[in-house]
């Protein structure tokens, strides 16, 4: 068996490689990082990336010794979230404005969400772990005509400061993609 364990002797799901940020945009409405580690050191495309307080992004390009990362500061940018008190789930994306700010879509009016809450990965990725910091509720946004909050999270990870980061390696995630795959579709 190649896979690590633990030292319960569990399968080890996610392994974190570290890598040194040697480019980092914030200035554009799609920003990307480089970072120093490529598939010589074992970056993939689709890893998650982090930092020291919560993620950063998504590698989309590999070469020998670097990789690109799409950062979360990226109109494409999508991450499952969910809040750290009740667990209400939605989807984190960044407006192209202020580079300390995401926003979370689609929460019920009825959570119990408040400003400082905590905002982290949901288990519906398998670019991250489950609850790594994406950021803090800055402000509670609700549409009238809809049942559902905006909030505004203060990202966790200072985007005009980071210098290292770790991709994020999956390790079983080839398994579960395939087991899905191979699902009937309805016809």
């Amino acid at each position: 068996d190649s896979l690590l364990k633990d030292t319960l002797g569990r399968v080890r799901k996610f392994e974190f490689l570290p890598a040194k940020i040697v480019n980092n945009d914030i200035s554009e409405q799609n920003n990307y990082i480089t970072l120093y580690r490529g598939a010589k050191q074992g970056a993939q495309v689709d890893m998650g990336v982090t930092g020291p307080r919560g993620i950063v992004g998504k590698v989309i390009m590999v070469s020998d010794n670097y990789c690109r990362v799409m950062s979360l500061l990226n109109r494409n940018a999508k991450v499952s979230a969910m809040t750290k008190k009740g667990f209400y789930t939605g989807l984190v994306d960044w407006d192209g404005k202020d580079p300390r700010y995401v926003t979370m879509h689609n929460v019920p009016k009825s959570a119990k969400v408040k400003v400082r809450d905590s905002v982290i990965t949901s288990n519906l990725s398998g670019s991250y772990p489950p609850g790594i910091m994406i950021g803090t509720v800055a402000a509670l946004q609700g549409d009238s005509g809809s049942g559902f909050y905006e909030l505004k999270v203060k990202t966790s990870t200072d985007f005009y400061n980071i210098q290292y980061a770790y991709l994020v390696n999956n390790m079983i995630w080839a398994e579960q993609k395939q087991l899905e795959a191979k699902t009937p579709k309805d016809k």
